[in-house]
């Protein structure tokens, strides 16, 4: 357990302590949220923006969601890569318009077709969800994007195979071999994902190696990832006795700490 012994008589260092249990919890509660994150990244204020876009991004962003839909619809028009992404995740939320899966996958693969690669991604992420061809279209897909050096493509196949989307069940040593690929091209989430399936979070209990999982998140906490950073100082102080080091395990919580973890882009 977190050595408390210190902190009895010292509040200053109480709070210190209960800041490092409150990051603990953090980071397991971020190990089990490895998506790609639900709102477009960008702002009416980002600069190249069309007129209409930045109106739409405006009346949503003030919670005026029908405006934000028409606004998006015109400015989609113009085959604006980023407004047929902000449409097709309108479409998909059902903000301001019924929730409607085929018109986002419509309008993700227009923004794609001109240039916008995170709408790729998103559809991807759609059809992984749906019948078994839908899956085939999105493993083609990732293939293709498995050519840039990001490894967002690989950490999605590993996690689709791990979940038995694109086999008959869930398949480890595929995501192993994909995590990994993503892993080497600097994915955080890949080594997290990794070192989570070395401890038998997943399931493959014979396959747990908590050594190995230790390494994992010391590489993605040396690359700066403050949720790695967070586990790592819980797996030094609560992991396996053979691991446990409490210099350590303090270390690594205290650098969380300072990447204040909750703001963490994970």
């Amino acid at each position: 357990m977190i050595p408390l012994r210190k902190a009895r008589n010292h509040p200053s260092e109480a709070k210190f302590y209960l800041l490092l249990i409150s990051l603990v919890f953090s980071a397991f509660h971020a190990l089990g949220q490895a998506s790609d994150g639900d709102l477009p990244d960008f702002s009416p204020t980002q600069e190249g923006l069309g007129e209409e876009l930045k109106s739409a991004l405006q009346a949503h962003e003030e919670g005026r969601f029908q405006e934000a839909f028409a606004s998006a619809e015109m400015a989609a028009q113009s085959n604006d890569s980023q407004a047929l992404y902000f449409l097709g995740w309108l479409h998909e939320s059902g903000r301001g318009t019924g929730q409607n899966t085929k018109a986002a996958l419509e309008a993700y693969a227009k923004a794609q077709e001109a240039g916008n690669e995170e709408a790729a991604y998103r559809r991807c992420r759609i059809l992984l969800g749906g019948e078994e061809e839908q899956r085939k279209i999105a493993a083609g897909l990732l293939a293709t994007l498995t050519e840039n050096n990001s490894g967002r493509a690989e950490f999605i196949l590993g996690e689709a195979h791990l979940r038995g989307l694109l086999s008959e069940e869930k398949d480890y040593d595929a995501a192993l071999a994909w995590w990994t690929k993503s892993a080497e091209k600097g994915e955080t989430r890949a080594l997290i994902s990794l070192a989570r399936l070395r401890e038998g979070a997943f399931g493959f209990p014979d396959k747990t190696d908590p050594a190995a999982a230790l390494e994992y998140l010391e590489e993605a906490a040396s690359l700066g990832d403050a949720t790695a950073m967070a586990a790592l100082g819980s797996r030094y102080l609560n992991g396996a006795e053979e691991i446990r080091d409490e210099g350590e395990g303090i270390k690594w919580l205290t650098r969380a700490s300072e990447k204040k973890i909750s703001e963490a882009d994970f």
